[in-house]
């Protein structure tokens, strides 16, 4: 039975993470830009203390 993954499933698993991890940063980027900017409903490192979350 092989424990590494081949260089295939290597490359999707890859692109998986690297998918999910750029979704996370656009929402967060988006929520910071949104409520600590545009709205001023908190202070800028409130929301980004909020967005990280």
């Amino acid at each position: 039975m092989r424990d590494l993954l081949s260089s295939r499933e290597r490359i999707i698993h890859m692109a998986r993470v690297a998918c999910v991890g750029g979704i996370g940063f656009v929402v967060q980027t988006s929520i910071f830009e949104i409520v600590g900017i545009q709205l001023e409903l908190l202070r800028p490192s409130t929301a980004h203390s909020l967005a990280a979350k």
